[in-house]
C-alpha cells in the first residue's frame, strides 16, 4: 500500500499495538480478505477539508494468471475532515465546462465565502495542458489573484493545441495561498481543493474506435516521411498492429531498416511514429500515390482491439524522375536611383538535355508594369544544357514622384512537367529615389575665402556633427548666395554660387554626402546687376526659385533653374504693369513663407520707416494679392527705428502655421509672430521658465537662421558667435533646451547654414 496524505493504518484493529505500521508503505499478504483501518493524522495544521489517497501494488504473486503483478488495483480516495478549521473559511471555485484544443477558451470565478480581515493572494497554477489569464488576453500557466471581499474572480482557461495524438484527456489547475491578512479564516496552509477540467483533443484525423492513425505521409521518391500510430485507451494486453506497404514505398519502425511489412506492438496507448521511404524507381511517371494497410493480427484486448482492418494511409510521392524547379530572389534589392536593378533566379535539378519553360504569375506586388523596364509576360524559358535562368527587374526613374518602396512578386505555378521544392515565390524591393528615409540632419558649409578650401557639417538629431570635406573652390571671387532644393529631390542641401566679378554662376546639387557641381548657363541674366534675397518655391512645382531684387530701378524677378540653364521668368507685374519698389519707398524684402497653407510661397516685405510688413501672393510673374499684416483690421507697425528686424521665418510650434522671427537690437529681447493668412494672432516674446530671454549684441552671438536640429517638428534659433555655433530648441514661444556645438573647423572658415 502507498499512501497519499496525513494517515496512519493499521493491520488489524484488533491487534494495534503488536502490528501497528505508520508511514507511506504498508505490506501485507493476502490468502483471505483482510480488513484495513485507516485514521487520520492529527496535524494541528489548519487545512480545511482534504483528501488521502491510498493506492495498491502487487508486489509478488503465487497466482500469475489471475493475480500477474501487472494487474492495476483501483487507488481508495478518503475524505478528511480537518479538526482544526471551525473558524476556517472557505475558497470557492465555481464550476467550468470542458475545452477542446484549438477551441474557445472557458471561464470560472475564484471567490472568499466571507469577508477577510485583509487581503488574501492566492497563486493560481495551470499544468502543461492549459494556459489560465485574469484579463481574457494574456495567457501563462500562472496567475496571482488579490481577494479583498467576498467578490467573484473571474479565471479564463484556453487549452494547449500540442500537435500530439493523445485523446482526451484533463488539466489540473491548483491553488496556495502565498499570503494572508486573516490567519484564522484564510491561513496559507489552508487546502484548496484542485480544479480538474476535461480537454477533448482535436489531433485525430483517419480513427477507429480505439486506434488512431495521423495524417498522410508526403515524399519524394527516395526521400522519407513519417506517420503515427495510437490506441486511445491502454489494452488490458498485448495488441499486434501488422503493417502492409504496396510496391511504392517500405515502411521501418526505427527509421533505419526498412521492409514492405512491419508489426506493432502495443502494451500501451504510447504514440509510435512510423517511417515511409519511396522507392526510387528510376521511372517517370509523375506525381503517385502509396496505399499502407494496417490490421489488427493479435489481440491480448479482444474487446476494445478486435483482430481486423483498421484504417488505411495513403503516401503522397513526387516523382524525382522530373525536374524540380525552386525559385530565389539573388538580388532581392532594387533602387531607382542609377537604376539599379534587382533579379530572380529560377533553377532546375535533373537533367538539362532539353530546354524547360517554367510559368509564374506577378501576385500580390505593389510595383505596376510601369514600374521597371522588363516584360513579365508569365513563362521564362531555360535554355537546353543551362540550368538556371536570371529575370532582371531594372526600374524606371521617377524622380518627381513619391511612391514609396515597392514590391515585386514572382510566384510560381505547378505543372506536369516539373516538381516545385520550397519556396515557391521571391520578391524584390524597388526603392524609391525619394527616399523613405530622408536626411533630416541641419547642415552647415564652412568655407575658407583664402583658400577656397569647403567643409560640410551634418549635425543629427542626436547633435552628433559628421563632418564631410567638399570640393575645393579655386576661384576665391565665388561666394555663397543661399541654399534650397533645385533639383526637386526633397532635400534642401543645394547650395548656390555666384562669381560676384565674373557673374558665372553654378549650384551644388548634394547627393548625400557628395557633391555634383553644375555649371549654369545665366542666358540673358547679368546677376551682378541683381541682389539675390530668396530661395524658395514660389511655383509650386516643388523646387526652389531664386527671387531677385535690382535696387537701381526697383525691379523684382523671379529666376528659375531649367536644367543647367538659368531662366528669368520675368519681371513682376500686376494689370499688365511692372511692380518698381525703389529703396526710397522704405521697403525691403525680408524673405518667403507659405503663410496661406498652399503650395506656393509668398514674398515678405517690410517697410523700415512705417514698420509695416507687408505679404505678396505671386502667380508665375504676376502679383495676384498684396496686403499689410493686420491686427483687428488695422495694420501692425514696427519700424527699426524700435530696434526690431525680421530674423527668418519657420514653424515654431509645430502647428503648421508660419510664424515671423524677431530680434531687437537693443534689447536683445527675441519675438515671433502667430501668422493665420495675412493676419496677426498673436505675438510672444521668447521666455525661459517664464522669464523673458535677451541676448545683446555685445554678448557676441547674432542669429545665424532657423533649423529643426532634433527633427520634432518645431524649428529652432541658430546663434553663432566667432563660428561658434548653438542651437536653441523651442516650444513655441519658450525655450526648452540649449545646445552649443564648441568645435568649430581650423582658423579662416566661415559657416552658410543651408
Amino acid at each position: 500500500f502507498y499512501v497519499s496524505g496525513n494517515l496512519t493504518i493499521y493491520y488489524s484493529p484488533r491487534q494495534r499495538k503488536s502490528e501497528e505500521f505508520r508511514g507511506p508503505d504498508f505490506f501485507v499478504v493476502l490468502a483471505t480478505e483482510r480488513s484495513i483501518t485507516v485514521q487520520a493524522v492529527d496535524d494541528d495544521i489548519v487545512e480545511g477539508d482534504h483528501t488521502s489517497t491510498i493506492s495498491y501494488e502487487i508486489t509478488s504473486t503465487g497466482d500469475e494468471a489471475k493475480y500477474p503483478d501487472t494487474l492495476e488495483i483501483p487507488a481508495s480516495e478518503i475524505t478528511i475532515t480537518d479538526n482544526d478549521a471551525d473558524d476556517v473559511g472557505q475558497v470557492l471555485i465555481s464550476e467550468i465546462s470542458g475545452l477542446t484544443e484549438g477551441g474557445e477558451a472557458q471561464e470560472y470565478t475564484i471567490a472568499l465565502d466571507t469577508e477577510p480581515a485583509g487581503p488574501v493572494e492566492i497563486k493560481i497554477m495551470a499544468d502543461d495542458e492549459s494556459e489560465i489569464s485574469l484579463d481574457g488576453e494574456t495567457f501563462s500557466t500562472e496567475v496571482m489573484v488579490t481577494l479583498e471581499d467576498t467578490t467573484p474572480t473571474t479565471i479564463t482557461v484556453m487549452a494547449v493545441d500540442d500537435n500530439f495524438l493523445e485523446g482526451d484527456h484533463n488539466t489540473t489547475i491548483s491553488y496556495e495561498i502565498t499570503s494572508t491578512g486573516d490567519e484564522v479564516k484564510y491561513p496559507d496552509t489552508l487546502n484548496i481543493p484542485s480544479t480538474e477540467i476535461s480537454i477533448t483533443d482535436n489531433e485525430s484525423v483517419t480513427t477507429t474506435p480505439e486506434i488512431i492513425i495521423s495524417e498522410n505521409p508526403i515524399l519524394f521518391e527516395g526521400g522519407t516521411g513519417i506517420y503515427t500510430v495510437a490506441l486511445t485507451k491502454t489494452p488490458t494486453g498485448e495488441v499486434e498492429i501488422t503493417i502492409k506497404a504496396d510496391d511504392q514505398t517500405e515502411i521501418s519502425l526505427d527509421g533505419t531498416t526498412f521492409a514492405s511489412e512491419q508489426v506493432l506492438t502495443f502494451n500501451e496507448a504510447k504514440l509510435q511514429t512510423i517511417t515511409v521511404r519511396g522507392l526510387d524507381d528510376q521511372e517517370v511517371e509523375g506525381d503517385h500515390e502509396s496505399t499502407i494497410s494496417h490490421e489488427i493480427t493479435k489481440s491480448e484486448d479482444t474487446v476494445n482491439y478486435p483482430l481486423g482492418d483498421v484504417g488505411l494511409v495513403t503516401a503522397s510521392i513526387f516523382d524525382n524522375d522530373i525536374p524540380i524547379v525552386t525559385i530565389t530572389a539573388s538580388d532581392l534589392e532594387a533602387a531607382e536611383k542609377d537604376q539599379d536593378p534587382g533579379s530572380i533566379t529560377i533553377t532546375r535539378s535533373g537533367d538539362t538535355t532539353e530546354e524547360l519553360t517554367v510559368s509564374y504569375m506577378t501576385f500580390g506586388s505593389t510595383a505596376t508594369a510601369d514600374d521597371y523596364s522588363e516584360t513579365l509576360n508569365g513563362s521564362v524559358t531555360i535554355a537546353a544544357g543551362e540550368s538556371s535562368v536570371e529575370l532582371k527587374i531594372t526600374p524606371e526613374i521617377d524622380s518627381l514622384i513619391e511612391e514609396g518602396d515597392e514590391t515585386v512578386n514572382l510566384v510560381l505555378n505547378t505543372s506536369e512537367d516539373y516538381n516545385l521544392v520550397g519556396k515557391t515565390f521571391a520578391q524584390i524591393t524597388i526603392a524609391d529615389d525619394i527616399s523613405s528615409v530622408p536626411d533630416n540632419s541641419t547642415r552647415f558649409v564652412w568655407r575658407n575665402p583664402l583658400t577656397g578650401d569647403n567643409i560640410l557639417w551634418k549635425i543629427d538629431a542626436t547633435q552628433q556633427v559628421n563632418t564631410v570635406t567638399l570640393p575645393t573652390e579655386t576661384d576665391l571671387n565665388f561666394e555663397i548666395q543661399g541654399t534650397g532644393d533645385f533639383d526637386g529631390d526633397g532635400e534642401n542641401d543645394d547650395v548656390f554660387w555666384l562669381n560676384n566679378v565674373t557673374g558665372a554662376i553654378q549650384y551644388w546639387q548634394g547627393q548625400g554626402e557628395e557633391i555634383k557641381e553644375m555649371v549654369l548657363d545665366a542666358g540673358e541674366v547679368n546677376l551682378l546687376e541683381w541682389e539675390l534675397t530668396e530661395f524658395a518655391d514660389f511655383n509650386g512645382d516643388l523646387k526652389d526659385d531664386i527671387l531677385a531684387y535690382k535696387p537701381d530701378t526697383g525691379e523684382v524677378a523671379i529666376l528659375t533653374i531649367d536644367g543647367e540653364t538659368l531662366v528669368n521668368q520675368g519681371i513682376l507685374e500686376r494689370d499688365g504693369q511692372a511692380l518698381l519698389i525703389t529703396q526710397d519707398t522704405g521697403w525691403q524684402i525680408e524673405g518667403s513663407g507659405n503663410f496661406s497653407g498652399g503650395d506656393k510661397h509668398q514674398i515678405l516685405w517690410r517697410n523700415q520707416n512705417t514698420g509695416e510688413v507687408g505679404i505678396w501672393e505671386i502667380d508665375g510673374n504676376e502679383l495676384v494679392d498684396a496686403a499689410s499684416v493686420t491686427r483687428d483690421d488695422e495694420p501692425v507697425l514696427a519700424p527699426s527705428s524700435t530696434g526690431w528686424q525680421i530674423e527668418g521665418v519657420a514653424d515654431f510650434s509645430n502647428d503648421g502655421q508660419e510664424q515671423i522671427l524677431w530680434y531687437n537690437s537693443e534689447s536683445g529681447q527675441i519675438a515671433t509672430w502667430q501668422m493665420s493668412n495675412k493676419a496677426l494672432v498673436k505675438g510672444e516674446i521668447l521666455t525661459q521658465d517664464g522669464q523673458p530671454l535677451a541676448i545683446l549684441p555685445s554678448d557676441g552671438w547674432s542669429i545665424q537662421g532657423v533649423a529643426d536640429i532634433d527633427n520634432d517638428g518645431q524649428y529652432d534659433i541658430v546663434w553663432n558667435n566667432n563660428n561658434t555655433i548653438a542651437f536653441w530648441q523651442l516650444n513655441g514661444s519658450a525655450l526648452r533646451d540649449a545646445l552649443v556645438i564648441d568645435q568649430p573647423p581650423e582658423a579662416g572658415f566661415n559657416p552658410s547654414l543651408i
